[in-house]
């Protein structure tokens, strides 16, 4: 039987699925510019905050891990459906970068104590956006030929994806507060009814 916790991961991920694809099929239809850097709403889908989250709450480390990196993959390969190349959406040659930096936010979040701050809480979830825009920007720089491969290349990387950073600090700050939030109010003591005695 899956803790609430696990339920909390399961509908997050859930909700991950409908809005990227729910953003992609509207780019489809063409309601939106899909390469439009200010139209791309995947940075505040709550990816990232649902691995930070199963790092520290979800024990089943497969299931905490797992889910997410799975809700990613089959996402991706449906958007790669609906956007009719594959190439580009679903097997992109910086894959395995993005997939480890969101295995480094899972461990950030395992850092997380279980009675941590909220000043704790706030600052890994932040450090695991920055880790993830720093592993997936260089990534993105060395495997493919969109910037030169030199370091005014690698800093273009990095400046052209601030927006996206933004953005998904937003998201991060968001989902997270929602996430953790869904955890403190599931498992609040049950109040017990007061008794008249006479």
């Amino acid at each position: 039987m899956l803790s609430s916790r696990s339920h909390i991961l399961l509908a997050a991920c859930v909700w991950g699925v409908v809005i990227r694809v729910a953003y992609f099929v509207a780019a489809r239809l063409e309601l939106v510019d899909v390469m439009s850097i200010w139209g791309s709403l995947w940075a505040v889908a709550p990816l990232g905050a649902t691995l930070l989250f199963g790092g520290a709450r979800v024990s089943n480390r497969w299931l905490g891990l797992g889910l997410p990196l799975v809700t990613l993959l089959l996402t991706n390969l449906v958007i790669g459906l609906v956007m009719g190349n594959f190439e580009f959406y679903s097997f992109y040659r910086d894959q395995g970068l993005v997939v480890l930096g969101y295995l480094l936010m899972a461990a950030l979040g395992a850092t997380l104590p279980e009675r941590a701050s909220l000043e704790r809480m706030a600052g890994t979830a932040v450090l695991a956006e920055l880790v993830f825009f720093l592993v997936t920007n260089f990534g993105f720089w060395a495997v493919t030929d969109t910037y030169p491969h030199t370091m005014d290349g690698l800093l273009t990387s990095y400046l052209m994806g601030l927006p996206f950073l933004l953005r998904a600090l937003v998201g991060m700050a968001f989902y997270a507060t929602a996430l953790f939030g869904a955890q403190v109010w599931a498992e609040r003591p049950a109040r017990i009814p007061a008794t008249n005695v006479s």
